[in-house]
């Protein structure tokens, strides 16, 4: 959260005085549902979203604009595991506990 922050504040001030930005955050759909194992992390970017929305209010009047994106799951070997783990201790196949999951 601290260093997208620091990085808007150093370059907001330019981008107002040109009249022209656009900054674009990607951070994590557990912004929306926040996910039960990651507790600061929810918090720092929920912390950078409430940062984000706020100054987004005060510099599109400048025509800079700053956006979230919040990407959802991708297909890697490390969520596959996951949801297999995830599958195992609730006594479900991979593809129920996949279709139920996402």
């Amino acid at each position: 959260m601290l260093t997208p922050i620091e990085l808007i504040k150093a370059t907001v001030d330019g981008t107002i005085a040109r009249k022209f930005g656009r900054i674009v955050n990607i951070t994590s759909s557990a912004v929306k549902a926040p996910v039960d194992i990651l507790g600061l992390s929810n918090g720092a970017r929920s912390g950078l979203t409430g940062f984000v929305a706020g100054l987004a209010r005060k510099t599109v009047a400048h025509n800079v604009t700053i956006n979230n994106i919040l990407p959802g799951l991708f297909d890697t070997d490390r969520l596959r595991s996951s949801s297999m783990v995830g599958a195992k201790m609730q006594g479900k196949s991979f593809e129920e506990f996949h279709a139920h999951s996402g």
